[in-house]
């Protein structure tokens, strides 16, 4: 299986007074509309958690399309 096109996301509280708010602000972002296989994404997904969240731990969600190709 391929994946034709891709966008990964990374959100995280924003901070005031030591304290986290409810507004969250876009930390990281990678767009590809480069195909890749599918076994590779989740490969990326991992290596990007890793880097991006080292210590932090993130609800991860993920959300699939398909379209007929013309």
């Amino acid at each position: 299986m391929f994946i034709d096109k891709y966008v990964i996301k990374s959100f995280s509280n924003e901070w005031k007074n030591g304290k986290p708010t409810k507004k969250e602000t876009l930390k990281h972002h990678l767009k590809s509309d480069e195909m890749l296989k599918g076994k590779l994404l989740i490969q990326l997904i991992d290596d990007l958690n890793e880097a991006w969240h080292r210590y932090d731990d993130k609800e991860i969600s993920i959300e699939v399309t398909f379209k007929d190709r013309s």
